[in-house]
């Protein structure tokens, strides 16, 4: 879920806990209908406790994709910008001054791009993999 707000995930919550006591008032109705009595009045907290551990899990294992995924927008962001970066150092080497300045417009443009690129979500390390086959 991509840019959910704290009233989202809240009404999300809320759901879940209603589906849950839902389930579990369910469970209790059938127990009691049919006369449930013993280890297997446990049976239903454990399903519980397995449906909610298991809801946990799942919401802790998309947050780390998610993470991860933030992490390699960032570290293609710092390898474009750092190589740009790089360019404009070294194009105080230049002689002519007209192709100094655009060597260093161009390199303020790579930067604009890459940090547009990741502030869009646009993957720019697979882009950057695409453009060198393609190139070859």
């Amino acid at each position: 879920m991509k840019n959910v707000s704290k009233t989202g995930y809240f009404v999300i919550a809320l759901l879940l806990a209603v589906l849950l006591l839902g389930l579990q008032i369910g469970i209790d109705r059938l127990e009691q209908h049919y006369g449930a009595h013993g280890v297997v009045l446990y049976f239903d907290e454990a399903l519980m406790a397995l449906i909610f551990s298991g809801l946990v899990m799942y919401l802790i294992r998309r947050r780390r994709v998610e993470r991860q995924r933030q992490m390699d927008a960032l570290r293609a962001m710092n390898h474009h910008v750092r190589n740009a970066l790089q360019s404009i150092l070294y194009a105080d080497y230049l002689d002519e001054a007209g192709r100094k300045q655009k060597y260093i417009a161009e390199s303020v443009n790579r930067i604009e791009r890459a940090m547009w690129e990741v502030s869009h979500g646009v993957d720019t390390g697979e882009r950057t993999k695409q453009n060198r086959l393609a190139a070859n």
